[in-house]
């Protein structure tokens, strides 16, 4: 179980063949993957659900999980090839069994950190 700081860190927790520092911050309605931070640490997945309920907090954190996975398992192409583009951009492809790897990777990490992050969320509830 890993303590919450002051920046929102909730915790460190594998995902996948990789760890992913998981944030909570301020702020509303979305999330933020970072594969290639800049302080050179491991890759960094921040949820914003300061108004959000738990479960769209969940779907959230459900939703960064399969994308980071889909990204690493090479299975997201771009549609337009633009620099900067949206990830709604990208198109996802793969098999049956690369899907079912990325549903156990992200299943192990919402086990892992699911815990520390309800009661980060709860404290930020609070704190408003």
């Amino acid at each position: 179980m890993s303590k919450k700081r002051d920046d929102g860190w909730v915790g460190t927790y594998e995902l996948g063949i990789e760890n992913v520092r998981l944030y909570l911050a301020e702020g509303d309605g979305g999330a933020h993957l970072g594969f290639v931070p800049n302080d050179g640490g491991p890759p960094k997945m921040t949820l914003y659900c300061s108004h959000s309920t738990w479960v769209e907090c969940m779907s959230g954190l459900l939703h960064e999980a399969m994308e980071f996975c889909l990204h690493r398992r090479g299975a997201a192409y771009s549609k337009t090839h633009i620099g900067r583009e949206s990830t709604a951009d990208y198109l996802f492809v793969l098999s049956h069994q690369e899907f079912d790897q990325c549903c156990e990777f992200a299943a192990r990490f919402l086990v892992a950190c699911t815990g520390d992050l309800k009661k980060a969320w709860r404290a930020q509830k609070k704190d408003r």
